[in-house]
């Protein structure tokens, strides 16, 4: 079964929403870095159902590159988030 990582609107203004299809109800573990490697958001979370689905709000933040690590179980999913 393949898993689908969408995150929109990129880029954005902070506001992100990012989905997980297909994963089985797996404990998922988000984590957000600026920059310099430091983390600006963390949650983790079991999903009730095979579809994963946080909104973050990283308002105020500077415009910029961020990095976005999720972890479903034992797979990892790195993304770029623009800020605008």
């Amino acid at each position: 079964m393949t898993e689908h990582l969408s995150i929109y609107p990129v880029p954005g203004d902070g506001r992100f929403t990012i989905t997980l299809d297909q994963f089985m109800k797996k404990q998922v573990i988000l984590l957000v870095y600026n920059q310099i490697g430091s983390i600006i958001y963390k949650s983790s979370q079991v999903g009730k159902t095979d579809h994963f689905l946080e909104t973050i709000d990283l308002r105020p933040i500077s415009p910029g590159v961020y990095t976005l690590m999720l972890q479903a179980d034992d797979q990892w999913f790195v993304r770029k988030l623009i800020v605008k």
